[in-house]
């Protein structure tokens, strides 16, 4: 079992990272992303809690473990339109600069983790 871990940003940030109307009755899509660079998911997760962007997800998946960010029943900021922020869970593939092994088994996590009932 892969671990999954969380590292939840402060809902005084609430505000700037995640959509006003989001909820998780209305959820219905999920939004995955590579990350463009070669850090793991605690570092994405961290990255994404402290800047002061709006840009936002809910987890990040590497080789070894997911990291949660933001509440899966919340949207993010990561996607081009407002209907997919707000009614999307959005996830984050690590290692995706460099791609190879590392990069693959996220992959691979997340799409096993995507497809679990």
């Amino acid at each position: 079992m892969v671990p999954i871990k969380q590292n939840l940003l402060s809902q005084s940030k609430y505000n700037l990272k995640v959509p006003v109307e989001s909820c998780a009755k209305d959820m219905k899509y999920i939004v995955v992303h590579n990350t463009a660079n070669d850090a793991s998911a605690a570092n994405e997760v961290a990255y994404m809690i402290r800047n002061d962007s709006s840009t936002s997800f809910n987890a990040a998946v590497d080789d070894k473990e997911i990291v949660v960010g933001i509440p899966l029943d919340k949207g993010a900021f990561a996607a081009g339109q407002r209907d997919g922020n707000a009614h999307g869970i959005h996830i984050e593939i690590c290692y995706s600069l460099s791609g190879g092994t590392r990069f693959d088994n996220a992959e691979k996590l997340s799409l096993i983790h995507i497809s679990e009932p």
